[in-house]
């Protein structure tokens, strides 16, 4: 089995050259380890250099000396011969400016599977789109209120904390038709349990503003708390989710539609918040943000739209963008 890194979304505007990964921001490609992203207190990281980051990661365990690297005029070139001579668990980082780069590589990859190999792939999610082979989707973003049921009102669940995600959500929060409402994650510090109080009081903000026509934008609160070690952290973050699904669930049965930000935010909602086993992807409502649908037998939200926007993706007005499309009164 040959273990590949694949860090690369596209959409979200992260490529590889010469093995070292980039974020495009305002149009110039940025080291990784110099963005805000590389700072985060669980799962930061020092190195862009592919090598590295896979030798930080590992603890040691895969020495950067060791990474096999397929560089850009490889892949352009084709890489099928040499895939078919790695052994012995290589693993091996990839370069890829475009989705071409990868549609290439995974026709070596497909043609090398096909006679034998077997690939692991950590990767994001453009090179599963090369991989399936995806056509173009049914319905073009722009027109993606068709899905929405009935026409209704819908529901936005903010769950990231990074400064793109902040800047996004305040441009939401002047749209026409939302409704703010903040949960302060300081209340679930406390030592006497104040959830269930707060649960039942977000729920109430959150029915009445939909009785009156109105999209809730559930947020929580913008100040990154402080813990004394990771382990505390990482403890909190899974009682602030807990939180959060406990709200999905609470959402009225009839919301026309669900918006989901954050990459953790929006597994959670899918696996734990509407408890799905499968749902249908409809396609992208804008590069990077998938949208799905939950099966028509799902005993609260059946065939409801899911929009999964991760948190490192889209410009300020990327957000409300998807709010309006999918706003459009269809009933």
């Amino acid at each position: 089995m040959l273990i590949f890194s694949f860090r690369h979304f596209l959409e979200g505007g992260r490529i590889t050259r010469d093995s070292i990964h980039y974020l495009i921001i305002d149009g110039v490609p940025t080291p990784v380890h110099e963005t805000e992203f590389a700072r985060d207190s669980v799962f930061g990281y020092h190195h862009s250099y592919l090598p590295q980051y896979v030798e930080e990661k590992t603890q040691g365990q895969i020495k950067a000396d060791s990474v096999e690297r397929f560089l850009l005029a490889d892949i352009r070139a084709g890489s099928q011969e040499r895939l078919i001579h790695l052994h012995d668990n290589q693993c091996c980082v990839v370069d890829a400016e475009t989705q071409a780069d990868l549609d290439r590589f995974a026709l070596d990859l497909l043609s090398a599977a096909s006679q034998g190999k077997r690939f692991l792939f950590r990767s994001a999610a453009s090179i599963l789109t090369a991989l399936a082979g995806l056509p173009p989707q049914p319905i073009a973003p722009e027109n993606m209120a068709e899905y929405v049921r009935g026409g209704k009102p819908g529901a936005v669940i903010v769950g990231s904390h990074v400064k793109k995600t902040t800047q996004q959500l305040e441009t939401l929060l002047q749209a026409e038709g939302v409704v703010g409402i903040e949960i302060d994650v300081a209340h679930l510090l406390n030592q006497t349990d104040q959830s269930a109080t707060l649960l039942t009081d977000v729920l109430q903000s959150i029915h009445t503003a939909h009785n009156t026509g109105k999209t809730p934008v559930i947020y929580t609160s913008r100040k990154e708390l402080t813990f004394e070690d990771v382990n505390t952290r990482l403890q909190f973050g899974a009682k602030v989710s807990g939180f959060l699904m406990d709200v999905v669930r609470g959402l009225p049965s009839d919301i026309g539609f669900l918006i989901s930000k954050g990459g953790i935010t929006s597994n959670d909602v899918l696996s734990t918040g509407l408890n799905l086993t499968s749902a249908r992807l409809l396609g992208q409502i804008l590069p990077g943000c998938s949208m799905v649908r939950t099966p028509e037998n799902h005993p609260q939200f059946p065939n409801l739209p899911v929009v999964l926007f991760p948190g490192n993706v889209g410009d300020t007005s990327a957000l409300a963008t998807i709010y309006q499309r999918l706003n459009i009164k269809t009933g």
